[in-house]
This record gives C-alpha cells, structure tokens and sequence, in this order.
C-alpha cells in the first residue's frame, strides 16, 4: 500500500499508483485471490498514524469494495508452517517496532502485535487444528507444557464470535487484546461454557486468549480437543 502518498481521496487520480493498488485489489477480491496488503510507510505520530490508516481503508472499501488484510501475515504464516522465530532485522525503519518521542522510545502498534506471537505462544508449543468459519477473522492456536495460547485476528468490523473446542478442564482464559487505541491490554478474565466462550471482536484487532490446564488434568489433556473453531456473526 503507498500509504505515503495518500493524502485524502483526492489522492486517487486517474494514473496514479494508489488509483492502480485499489483497481489491482478489486480485481484479485473479484477473482477470490487472496491477498495481503502491507504497510512501510506512515506519518510518526499514532493519532496521525490511525487517521491516515483509517482514511484509506475507508475510501478503499466505500469505493471499491475491498478490505485488505493488514496484519494478516503472522496468522497466515502460521497457520501453514512452522517458523522457530521472529527476527527483528525484519522490521526496517518503515516498519518498524518501536520510534523516536521526544527524549525517549514508545513502542508503535506492530510492537503490541508481534509482542501477542513473542510472548503469550509458549515455548516449544505444537500447532493445534483450527478452523474459522469468516475469512476476515483468523484464527491460530499452540499448546505448550504447561499452557495454552490462542490469537483470533479480526480484520475488519467489530463482530460478536463464538469459540468452541477449548478444552474442557480450563475453568477461565485470559484474555489481551490489541486494537488501533490500545496495546496488549489486559481484559476481565473469561468463563467458557461447556468448552465455548462467547466473544467481542473489536474491529482491527489482535484477541489472545491464555489458560493453564487444571494441575489435576492427565498430562497431555491440552490437546485433548484437536481442533478449536471459530464462529463469528
């Protein structure tokens, strides 16, 4: 995406490389080909950075119908391969985790998110079958030895979900949610019903839900559920 030369719908001329993306997106959305948009550069403030992002999106789905997939690339990558590990050389200038404020260093969005993969999968954990029943919301799952972790990605608007296949003997998650106003934030601890939660997706939005199995379940009773799916309105 050359969000950096958006500047508002009048940036979408005849010509122009943001006219070219958005007609190149229709037509791989109109032919079911899948597709990710990425983003390199934006303006350095966050308020500046939201507005820029969500202008865009707006423009791109009130004009041509099209909701790229911003942040999709872990969650897709995962989903069909095993990586050992996030390398920061990934992250240049333009995409980076972290900026320059004033005396100091914040972390930017993509920090919050990458830090959902980093620090809340457990060590040496194996892939768990996972199946979501929207394409804008995807979902991923890893149980380790002594916890589980599970990132559900919405990529677009807010929407009700329904996660079902968690594993009986957890008696309540722990929930961190990333959205554009908020990083890695703790919420109120959720209680399942017979192995479903009952969830808010916020729009744009990175949900992990954590639990450690009961001390009492059979050693390898985490994974006892092969496959955690997703419902989502």
């Amino acid at each position: 995406m050359s969000l950096a030369q958006w500047n508002g719908p009048a940036s979408d001329q005849p010509g122009s490389r943001i006219r070219t993306e958005l007609q190149l997106m229709r037509r791989l959305q109109d032919q079911g080909i899948p597709y990710v948009a990425s983003v390199w550069h934006l303006p350095e403030g966050l308020t500046d950075r939201i507005r820029h992002v969500s202008s865009y999106l707006l423009h791109a789905r009130e004009q041509y119908g099209v909701e790229p997939g911003l942040f999709s690339f872990n969650q897709e990558l995962l989903l069909h391969a095993r990586p050992q590990a996030l390398i920061y050389w990934e992250f240049t200038a333009g995409y980076s985790l972290c900026r320059v404020a004033g005396s100091g260093v914040e972390p930017t969005g993509r920090f919050w998110l990458t830090k959902h993969f980093t620090d809340l999968t457990p060590a040496n954990a194996r892939a768990l079958a996972t199946a979501s029943d929207h394409p804008k919301v995807l979902i991923t799952a890893f149980a380790g030895e002594s916890s589980i972790a599970v990132h559900i990605a919405n990529l677009s608007d807010a929407r009700q979900a329904t996660l079902t296949g968690l594993p009986a003997q957890i008696a309540a998650w722990r929930p961190i949610l990333t959205t554009g106003q908020q990083g890695y934030a703790e919420q109120p601890s959720l209680e399942p019903a017979q192995g479903a939660l009952q969830l808010t997706l916020p729009a744009r939005s990175l949900l992990t839900l954590v639990a450690a199995p009961s001390p009492t379940a059979p050693p390898d009773s985490a994974s006892s559920t092969p496959h955690t799916a997703l419902s989502s309105l």
